[in-house]
């Protein structure tokens, strides 16, 4: 289920970057028809992104795990329909799509040891404007493992085989932002997931993260 969601995403994104690249052109409208004037904000960029990364204890093994740093970076397409801004925001200037692609590490203390997970995250989040610069958000993000470190971590008397580790995952996402005139888009969000990491390592990653993100715009 999740190489299948996480496929879909990867396309998703692709085909809307491949859909700016191609256009490049302005609606422009009659001036006498402009209370039906609608036009598509489209915009792409990189993103970088910092925060805390949590881990609920496991059931059968108590690794006394704690939050580490966790750092991501990557790009973003965002999606916004709006109408003429002489008109004011109206019901679906409100509403708005964002798609990402990033490479994320996350770092878990247990004891005075660490763990680093490593992996692709593509979140898919439905935007809700509240104001033309303040949003919240909220969506899923597919989560693809691509390894962890150290291959064995002992705790006490306690050996676990944490090389094995998968971290597929999807997460529910929600957060908020500001978006400025010129691009820029600061947010703030709080990741839970919802997997386990292994049979006898039932943690689950959570993550709480600042982002910067800056959004060329292609279409407008």
């Amino acid at each position: 289920m999740y190489k299948k969601l996480f496929i879909t995403s990867l396309v998703l994104l692709f085909c809307g970057i491949s859909y700016a690249q191609e256009r490049h052109d302005r609606w422009v409208w009659p001036d006498e028809h402009i209370e039906d004037a609608v036009f598509v904000q489209l915009g792409i960029g990189p993103k970088i992104g910092a925060g805390f990364g949590m881990a609920s204890n496991p059931s059968f093994f108590d690794f006394n795990f704690n939050g580490g740093f966790t750092y991501q970076f990557g790009a973003a397409i965002n999606f916004h329909i709006a109408h003429h801004p002489s008109l004011g925001m109206r019901g679906s200037d409100r509403v708005g799509l964002e798609i990402e692609a990033s490479y994320s590490q996350r770092n878990f203390k247990a004891d005075n040891k660490t763990l680093s997970m490593r992996c692709i995250e593509i979140p898919v989040l439905l935007q809700f404007y509240l104001t033309r610069e303040w949003l919240v958000e909220a969506g899923v993000t597919p989560v693809k493992g691509l390894g962890v470190s150290p291959d064995n971590l002992q705790i006490a008397d306690v050996v676990a085989n944490v090389g094995s580790i998968k971290g597929d995952d999807m997460m529910i996402s929600a957060g908020a932002a500001y978006k400025t005139d010129f691009g820029l888009l600061v947010g703030l969000r709080y990741n839970l997931g919802t997997s386990k990491w292994a049979e006898n390592i039932q943690s689950k990653t959570h993550t709480a993260m600042v982002s910067v993100t800056y959004l060329l715009s292609v279409l407008k």
